[in-house]
C-alpha cells in the first residue's frame, strides 16, 4: 500500500517542543534530588572512613604498636589517640606518652588527615580520643575514662549530620 503523495513520515514540530519540554520538566525535578543524595553520600563516606581509621587507631593501641618508642625526655608511649575540633576538615592521630592530646611535649609521632571536601566535625568542641597501649581502653584529655562519646559529622551545604559513637569499651559504630 502506498501513502497519498504529499503525507511523509516524521514528527511535527509541535510534537517535538512537547518531548523536550516533558524531558526538562523530569530533569528540573531529579537535579536536586540527585544532589542530595551525592551530598548524604559523601557525609556517609566521610563517617565511614573515619569510623575505619578510628578502628585502625584502637588496632594499633591493642597489638602494642609504638610501645617500645620513646618522647624526647625518655618516657614511652601509653597511648593512640584522635583528636577533632568542631568546625574543622581534618583531625590528627598520635603515638603518645601522656593522656595529653594538646601537649606537644608528650607526642612521638603525629599525622593529620582530612574529611572530605564541605564535611566538617559538629561536635560543639574539641575532642581526644585515647587508646591505651596497656588494654586498649578508651579515655579522653586528661586520662578520665569515658563512658559514650558521640562525634558528629555534618556537610556544609545541608543540616544533614552523621554521628559516630565511641563507648567505654572501645565499640565504635555509627548511631545513624
Amino acid at each position: 500500500m502506498q501513502l497519498p503523495h504529499g503525507y511523509r513520515y516524521g514528527f511535527t514540530l509541535i510534537e517535538l517542543m512537547v518531548v523536550v519540554g516533558i524531558l526538562a520538566l523530569v530533569s528540573g525535578i531529579m537535579i536536586p534530588s540527585f544532589s542530595n543524595y551525592t551530598r548524604n553520600q559523601s557525609l556517609k563516606e566521610a563517617q565511614e572512613n573515619f569510623k575505619s581509621d578510628l578502628r585502625s587507631i584502637q588496632n594499633m593501641a591493642l597489638t602494642g604498636m609504638g610501645s617500645d618508642r620513646t618522647d624526647s625526655a625518655g618516657r614511652y608511649a601509653r597511648y593512640w589517640g584522635v583528636s577533632y575540633a568542631s568546625g574543622a576538615f581534618s583531625y590528627s592521630v598520635y603515638l603518645l606518652t601522656a593522656a595529653n592530646c594538646n601537649d606537644l611535649s608528650y607526642r612521638i609521632e603525629s599525622q593529620t588527615l582530612n574529611l572530605p571536601s564541605n564535611i566538617t566535625f559538629n561536635t560543639g568542641s574539641s575532642g581526644c580520643l585515647l587508646f591505651s597501649l596497656e588494654d586498649g581502653s578508651v579515655y579522653t584529655t586528661g586520662g578520665g575514662p569515658i563512658n559514650t562519646v558521640n562525634i558528629s559529622l555534618r556537610h556544609n551545604a545541608s543540616s544533614t549530620t552523621k554521628t559516630i559513637t565511641v563507648n567505654r569499651p572501645g565499640l565504635i559504630y555509627s548511631s545513624n
